[in-house]
């Protein structure tokens, strides 16, 4: 069933000439807990959990949050990479830049220190994590993921 309504209204965030998105147009409502509840948005929407993990990275350059934006990028490039089959030593061609931020970055916890070991603003971190799409042919995904209403752009 939750498959079947991804699939049914229009696709992401679509708009109309008039800036009229599906949510305007239509009516759609979960049923949770007996109730109903209008989906007013895309955040209250349904998603895969990919798509949430893209949303997730949105609300999480908005408010500068840089060491959490680096484990949610390190989740969406391994989906990415598992679905496309891509190897992840192509997919960094061995650049150790990238390899690091990515994923020495989000795995690892010092203990002794409490300083970020990278200096990047969360700007600067959608910027390189474009350009790693970039890089991979895959800029029109990255594209299609990174929300025009986030606050951060690439």
């Amino acid at each position: 069933m939750y498959h079947f309504y991804l699939n049914v209204p229009p696709y992401g965030a679509f708009e109309d000439k008039n800036g009229k998105t599906k949510y305007d147009k239509s009516d759609f409502y979960h049923l949770r807990q007996g109730s109903f509840v209008q989906i007013t948005d895309a955040k209250r929407d349904m998603q895969t959990n990919y798509d949430a993990l893209w949303i997730e990275l949105g609300d999480l350059a908005k408010h500068g949050y840089t060491n959490s934006m680096l484990n949610s990028m390190r989740r969406i490039i391994e989906t990415y990479i598992e679905f496309t089959g891509i190897k992840q030593d192509e997919f960094y061609r061995n650049n150790e830049q990238y390899l690091k931020l990515f994923n020495v970055n989000s795995h690892s916890a010092i203990d002794e220190f409490s300083a970020q070991s990278f200096t990047e603003s969360a700007d600067e971190l959608v910027s390189i994590f474009h350009r790693i799409f970039a890089d991979n042919h895959a800029e029109a995904h990255f594209t299609a993921h990174w929300k025009n209403d986030n606050a951060v752009k690439h």
